[in-house]
C-alpha cells in the first residue's frame, strides 16, 4: 500500500462528528480493532435489551453482521499470514448464536 495514502472518517455524532484522518496502515489497524472489539462483546451485548440501539434481547447478533463479515474478509486478504484467523474467529463467535 501507498504509505502516503490518507483515509478520513468522522467521529460519532455524540462526540461532535469531527474528522479523523489516518494513514492506510492506521485504517487497517482500526478495522482490526473494531472487529476484535465487537467479537469480544457481541455475546454479552445480546443478553439484554439496549434502548440506545433499540435492540431487544438477542438482537445484537444481527447488528452489522454483514459489515463485520466484510471486515474479516478484508483483513484476511490484506495480510493472510497474520489475519487469516479473523474470518475463523468471526465464524466461531457467531456459531454460538442461539437459533431461537
Amino acid at each position: 500500500s501507498d504509505p502516503t495514502y490518507q483515509r478520513s472518517i468522522v467521529s460519532r455524532p455524540e462526540l461532535g462528528r469531527f474528522p479523523i484522518v489516518m494513514s492506510d496502515v492506521e485504517w487497517y489497524e482500526f478495522v482490526e480493532l473494531t472487529l476484535a472489539d465487537w467479537l469480544e462483546q457481541v455475546e454479552g451485548a445480546s443478553q439484554k435489551a439496549n434502548p440506545l440501539f433499540r435492540w431487544e434481547t438477542g438482537e445484537a447478533w444481527a447488528y452489522r453482521r454483514t459489515a463485520y463479515r466484510s471486515m474479516a474478509q478484508l483483513l484476511k486478504s490484506r495480510e493472510p499470514s497474520r489475519l487469516a484467523a479473523a474470518e475463523d474467529m468471526l465464524k466461531q463467535v457467531y456459531a454460538i448464536e442461539p437459533l431461537e
